[in-house]
């Protein structure tokens, strides 16, 4: 080959490792983003489920006002019951007592689930948490062997380039003639 065609090789294979490595770059960039979206959103949610008030999620609202419901049916039949068969007013008392307690029971049960919902929501996070740092790790894995594999195509093909470009130069020397430069 001659001088200027080995010079063109070496810059057409510069130019399109610096083009790679740009284009690669902005692809590297958006994954990062990416990530880092996901990541930012995983810490939301986790902190969405984690400090919640469990009395006022809908599903326990609606478990309250049907426990309510029934409770005011069933007060309602107790009375028309203790006004036919002629209950004292401390019995009465006693079956809203029993009536409160059992509210007081279906609150109670409900809170005691606060603490596994909890557990739920860490264990999500920590699972998704540790994925999404997997990728980022192996994401950022590849770009220092990128760079590496870089580094060594460039140094191959520089000493490539100037190994053909010498011997070009010295088969000029040799036949001193301008049909060698191409």
């Amino acid at each position: 080959m001659g001088i200027i065609s080995d010079s063109l090789g070496a810059a057409f294979g510069l130019g399109s490792a610096i083009f790679g490595g740009i284009r690669g770059a902005k692809e590297r960039k958006k994954q990062e983003k990416l990530l880092n979206q996901q990541i930012q959103e995983n810490k939301d949610l986790f902190k969405r489920e984690y400090y919640q008030d469990i009395m006022n999620r809908s599903d326990t609202a609606n478990i309250l006002k049907n426990y309510r419901d029934t409770l005011k049916r069933q007060g309602k039949t107790q009375r028309n019951i203790a006004t036919v068969t002629g209950a004292t007013p401390e019995a009465v008392a006693a079956q809203k007592k029993i009536n409160a307690d059992a509210y007081g029971d279906v609150i109670s049960s409900i809170s005691s689930q606060s603490s596994q919902l909890k557990d739920n929501a860490l264990n999500r996070y920590s699972n998704t948490n540790n994925y999404l740092l997997g990728q980022k790790s192996n994401m950022y894995a590849q770009r220092a062997q990128n760079f590496s594999n870089l580094a060594q195509n460039g140094v191959g093909l520089l000493a490539g380039s100037v190994q053909n470009l010498g011997g070009s130069i010295g088969k000029y020397k040799e036949n001193k003639t301008l049909s060698n430069l191409f």
